[in-house]
C-alpha cells in the first residue's frame, strides 16, 4: 500500500487554521481530556481538517504525529462521527460550528421546532388527562353513555336544573297562637 505524503501547502494550511481556531476558542491541539468542552472541540477541529484543508484520517494522525502528538486513526474517525450529538446537545460547540459550516442550522432549527410543537402537544395531552382525572362522578356517568341517550339525560338534568330556580325556596313560617281549638270546640 503506498501512502501519499502530506503536502506543504496542505501543512500549511493546516497550520494557518489551527491558529485561526485557537484564536477563535483557545483550543489545545495538545489537551486529550474527556470533558465535553474539550472532546467536542477537539472533535470540530478534526471535521475543520477533513473538510476545509481536505485531509482523510491518516492524514490528520500524520499532522499531528509531525506536532508531537499522537492521534489515533480510529479515535479521529470516532470523535468526527459524533459531530451531529455535539451540535445537537451542546450550545457553544453550535455557535463555533456555525461559523465554519452552515449545513446544519436550519435542519437543527427544524427540529427544535418539531420538539418544541410535540413538548406542547404533550402538555396538552397530559392537561386533558388531568382534567379527566378530576372530573367526578356525575361526570364519569355520563360520559360513559352512548350518543343516543344522552339527549335523554340532558334534558332530565335540564329539567331539574330548572325546576330550583322556582321551586319555594322554604319560606315557611310556623305561627304559634295563645288561643287552642281546644277551648272552642263545643
Amino acid at each position: 500500500m503506498i501512502q501519499e505524503k502530506i503536502t506543504k501547502e496542505k501543512i500549511e494550511l493546516a497550520d494557518n487554521l489551527l491558529l485561526n481556531y485557537k484564536d477563535l476558542t483557545g483550543f489545545d491541539f495538545r489537551c486529550q481530556k474527556r470533558n465535553p468542552d474539550k472532546a467536542y472541540k477537539r472533535a470540530l477541529f478534526y471535521k475543520i481538517l477533513k473538510d476545509l484543508a481536505f485531509f482523510n484520517d491518516r492524514e490528520i494522525s500524520e499532522w499531528f504525529k509531525r506536532r508531537g502528538e499522537a492521534r489515533n486513526r480510529s479515535a479521529i474517525f470516532t470523535a468526527i462521527s459524533k459531530i451531529e450529538a455535539y451540535y445537537i446537545n451542546f450550545e457553544g460547540f453550535r455557535n463555533i460550528y456555525d461559523l465554519y459550516f452552515a449545513d446544519k442550522k436550519e435542519h437543527f432549527d427544524r427540529i427544535s421546532k418539531r420538539k418544541l410543537s410535540g413538548l406542547h402537544q404533550r402538555k396538552s395531552e397530559k392537561e386533558q388527562t388531568n382534567q379527566e382525572k378530576q372530573k367526578d362522578s356525575l361526570q364519569g356517568l355520563i360520559d360513559a353513555l352512548p350518543a343516543n341517550k344522552r339527549l335523554e339525560v340532558y334534558e332530565m338534568v335540564n329539567l331539574r336544573v330548572k325546576s330550583w330556580e322556582w321551586k319555594n325556596k322554604d319560606k315557611c313560617e310556623i305561627i304559634e297562637g295563645f288561643d287552642g281549638l281546644s277551648e272552642r270546640v263545643y
